[in-house]
């Protein structure tokens, strides 16, 4: 895995502008398939674009182009969210989504996204509270569209308006609805992997998951905090230690500072 992960940690490194979001999450993917081609897999990704791209010409508009996406992904390929097995981790796993056409919202938003910037449309993923979106803008209007449920499509004011009614004040609503980055996805996308793992016990998956997320926020010490939990949960007392050690030299005044010194005086006990 380590030189998959340095692969991964040097993407990501990257301007984000320039960070190839399906690469990256298929990087992801390696550290869980082994004998996966990272080549073919992205090939997949282009063949799909590459039959979006044959219906979409010059002059078409944002919507236009949009619509020509939608069609391809939700109808004639027939991706969508699992609703049965939300929480299978090949919902996550972006070579898993291309072949079984399935996923959950962000993994579907990756591909609608990848795609869309293979045509030519201008996108951005919206990590709204609920499930995560996708959303473009055409004349001046902002169109949201749900992967998950068929790449569902409503203006942007729709939603807003929805929230408002609730009483969300609107700079929150702009919060909830604005764009995000492709390294926030990525986070989010492995924050999604590493719930799964921990709440099934499978701590080697988990510990997996947190070096990839430490490899886009290597200097995040509640990164390194819980890098330093799931060692510990996998028999690695030196490398728990090290990592503890660290996040209490940096975290000043948290909450868990007592649970953590704890922990590592149960590690020293070990030696």
């Amino acid at each position: 895995m380590t030189e998959t992960l340095d692969v991964f940690a040097a993407e990501v490194r990257r301007p984000d502008a320039e960070l190839d979001l399906g690469r990256a999450a298929l990087l992801i993917a390696a550290g869980e398939y082994s004998e996966l081609s990272i080549e073919t897999a992205h090939a997949l990704l282009e063949e799909i674009a590459a039959g979006i791209a044959a219906h979409v010409t010059p002059g078409m508009s944002p919507r236009e182009r949009a619509f020509a996406i939608r069609r391809r992904l939700f109808v004639d390929l027939d991706f969508r969210g699992n609703e049965e097995e939300y929480y299978d981790p090949r919902n996550s796993y972006l070579n898993d989504v291309l072949i079984r056409r399935t996923g959950i919202p962000i993994s579907l938003a990756a591909v609608f996204l990848e795609v869309a910037r293979r045509v030519g449309l201008e996108a951005q993923g919206v990590n709204y509270p609920v499930h995560f979106l996708v959303k473009y803008h055409d004349e001046g209007q902002e169109w949201i569209v749900d992967p998950f449920y068929r790449g569902g499509e409503v203006p942007g004011e729709h939603i807003r308006a929805g929230l408002e009614a609730k009483g969300w004040p609107p700079q929150q609503i702009d919060y909830m609805l604005s764009g995000v980055t492709r390294r926030q996805m990525l986070t989010r996308m492995l924050l999604n992997l590493k719930q799964i793992y921990v709440r099934a016990d499978d701590h080697a998956r988990a510990l997996r998951t947190q070096e990839y997320l430490l490899a886009i926020n290597p200097w995040s010490f509640e990164d390194i905090r819980d890098r330093g939990v799931l060692r510990a949960r996998t028999g690695d007392a030196p490398g728990a230690l090290a990592d503890l050690e660290t996040y209490l030299e940096h975290a000043g005044p948290a909450e868990d500072i007592a649970a953590v010194r704890e922990m590592i005086e149960r590690l020293r006990g070990r030696g």
